[in-house]
């Protein structure tokens, strides 16, 4: 009788066990609101943070306001989140002259399995 009672008594206990990875994860953006002439992107974001040269290509930066959080959430019964503010998104457009040639955005994803009695959570990241 106690096994029975500790067999259905297993679906009421809480917790999970897994590992989830949250990480910046840079996508090539097809955006149409970032492949726009520059003049219409300044009117838009303003003057980006930084300007990169290489050769004929001009890389314009946009960076996110404030760090995010970045890390490890490792499950085993309690879910501890080992994460700092150290990670950082943004975006990038590159100009070849005056056109727009790629956009790439980098944003803080996760990725990793973590399984629970109610849930299970298989996050790919964004850019799948």
């Amino acid at each position: 009788m106690r096994r029975v009672i500790a067999f259905l008594m297993v679906p009421a206990l809480s917790g999970c066990i897994g590992l989830l990875a949250a990480m910046p994860e840079e996508c090539s953006s097809s955006s149409l609101t970032l492949l726009q002439p520059r003049d219409q992107i300044v009117t838009w974001y303003g003057q980006p943070q930084k300007i990169a040269h290489d050769g004929d290509r001009e890389t314009w930066t946009y960076t996110r306001s404030r760090s995010q959080w970045c890390g490890l959430w490792v499950g085993a019964i309690v879910v501890l989140p080992l994460l700092l503010p150290v990670c950082h998104e943004y975006d990038q457009i590159v100009y070849k002259g005056e056109k727009p040639e790629q956009a790439t955005e980098t944003r803080v994803s996760e990725s990793g399995y973590m399984f629970g009695t109610a849930i299970a959570i298989n996050p790919s990241g964004r850019c799948h």
